[in-house]
């Protein structure tokens, strides 16, 4: 017969305080902690920095305005490595989206007839510029351009309406005709004959 234990918590004694647990030695690779440690932690982050950099190609693929160039990097991007889909994010994406943005300034240059002289300007100096000039010429500096265009336009139509023109000049160089003769000025007079209904 197995001797009774004195109290109804003797399991608790050998583990009564924390130093006293700590003093237990315990064969190596029993227990769960030395088994959990073998896992290592750069696989864990590894596999959560692919994940988030799928999510991320994912997210970007589903923009409403998604250009042919961005699109095509992220797609390639998506079915590469991991290192290519860490690649698209850090760089691949901005030079796609500079790609994209530059190919927009260039159909608005060879497919609107209506671009005037300004905007023509602004656009091909955005495009020898940075990917910072072209996005900024996109978001702002066409509009600029573009309302530039339309005063300068506006300025010029104010100035033909109150400028002389080549009839008026003509005639204002002229000195009065004097003696006009009576068949010219009947004919400038309205006539007083009744008409007939």
């Amino acid at each position: 017969m197995l001797p009774q234990p004195s109290s109804p918590l003797h399991w608790l004694r050998p583990f009564s305080s924390p130093a006293i647990a700590a003093d237990v030695t315990t064969p190596a690779g029993a227990s769960a902690p030395d088994k959990a440690a073998e896992v290592k932690p750069e696989e864990g982050t590894h596999k959560k920095q692919i994940g988030d950099d799928k999510f991320a190609i994912l997210k970007i693929l589903g923009e409403e305005n998604i250009g042919c160039g961005l699109k095509t990097r992220a797609e390639k991007a998506l079915n590469d490595t991991p290192a290519d889909m860490h690649g698209f994010l850090t760089t691949g994406q901005y030079a796609g989206r500079d790609e994209d943005n530059r190919f927009a300034i260039l159909r608005m240059l060879g497919m609107d007839k209506n671009v005037g002289p300004g905007v023509r300007e602004a656009a091909k100096t955005a495009l020898k510029g940075t990917p910072e000039d072209v996005r900024r010429f996109l978001e702002v500096g066409q509009y600029e351009a573009h309302a530039k265009d339309e005063a300068a336009e506006k300025e010029a139509k104010d100035k033909e309406k109150t400028a002389p023109g080549p009839a008026v000049t003509r005639t204002a160089s002229r000195p009065p005709a004097i003696g006009r003769s009576r068949r010219t000025a009947a004919a400038a007079m309205p006539s007083r004959r009744p008409t007939s209904p």
